[in-house]
């Protein structure tokens, strides 16, 4: 028998109901057994499996009077396994605390880097990240913002380093868990010069009339109109639409579309997911944008509007009787 029930559902009786399913994961047991071994009514034990999972295909019964016996399905062995094993392994792990000494040697590697271009702090930054208070020490708040300053040298660079690629990664995560309004606004004015630093590129490039060659599927494609490195850009921008999706309010929304209408119409089914997927909680204001430019935009944004809108509405949910 197989687990019948949605992630949600399933996770809400595993936990539920974790008490049960952990000793039937030790040894299938009679309803008197397990009641016993839970300290709890035969009674009580019995409506729980009934309720919450036999329906769901977590527990099975075998047998027939008193040779009933519950036992965990094959599906919900693996699960629990799973989940236990997880725990066990993370028993007694403290996360390491971010140190002065840390905080000395990111400088150290900081200033490596602006001196001569080492790309090393990148690769320490992410070793660092994962330590307790790292977001906290003023060093490396102003180290993050220094860095993502430097971001907007890279809009003319024909690629991104791996340690580039790994820092930008790490950064909206670590935001996300940050309480300091005032650094995170720091942090968004860097994302907004760098996006319009990415735009202006674009832009030259129109002018230029340069020519960008997909290799996507290995299948070669030349774009004209879009900077011969538009693969950075879009990476770049999909970063800034990260961070200012971190605790989003309608401002940041507002702006993430303003660059979003502007986008070439050649990677909108990317960033219409990827715009979706950030603002997730402002269905409203991005149905009503689309639905503006659908109306009264020009052909490219009808296009990128069209796009996001399907997004949006198959994201699930009731579509409002006015669309």
């Amino acid at each position: 028998m197989k687990i019948n029930k949605t992630v949600r559902e399933i996770m809400d009786k595993l936990g539920r109901r974790w008490d049960i399913i952990e000793v039937l994961y030790e040894k299938p047991s009679g309803l008197t057994e397990l009641a016993k071994k839970l300290g709890k009514k035969d009674s009580q034990v019995l409506r729980e499996l009934k309720e919450d999972l036999l329906p769901c295909g977590i527990v099975e019964k075998r047998g027939k009077g008193r040779e009933t016996r519950y036992v965990l399905t094959e599906d919900a062995r693996t699960l629990a396994g799973a989940i236990l094993s997880t725990f066990a392994a993370l028993e007694g792990k403290e996360k390491q605390k971010f140190t002065e000494a840390d905080a000395r040697d990111l400088k150290f590697f900081y200033e490596l880097y602006k001196d001569k271009g080492d790309p090393y702090v990148y690769s320490v930054m992410d070793l660092m990240s994962k330590k307790d208070g790292f977001l906290e020490s003023e060093t490396v708040r102003e180290i993050i913002i220094g860095l993502l300053e430097d971001l907007r040298d890279l809009a003319y660079q024909k690629e991104l380093s791996n340690e580039i690629v790994s820092f930008l990664s790490q950064i909206p995560g670590l935001l996300a868990e940050c309480d300091d309004d005032s650094y995170l606004k720091d942090v968004k004015g860097c994302a907004r010069k760098l996006l319009s630093k990415v735009f202006e590129r674009i832009e030259v490039a129109k002018q230029r009339e340069e020519v960008y060659v997909s290799r996507e599927g290995g299948v070669k494609e030349a774009i004209e109109g879009l900077p011969e490195n538009y693969g950075v850009l879009e990476r770049l921008i999909d970063f800034s639409f990260s961070i200012l999706g971190v605790k989003a309010d309608k401002q940041d929304v507002k702006e993430i579309l303003s660059y979003f209408w502007k986008l070439p119409d050649y990677s909108e089914d990317y960033f219409a997911k990827r715009v979706k997927d950030t603002l997730r909680g402002f269905e409203e204001e991005l149905r009503e944008s689309c639905k503006e430019k659908i109306k009264s935009g020009d052909e490219r944004e009808r296009k990128l509007a069209r796009k996001l809108y399907e997004e949006i509405v198959s994201y699930g949910g009731p579509r409002p009787e006015h669309c």
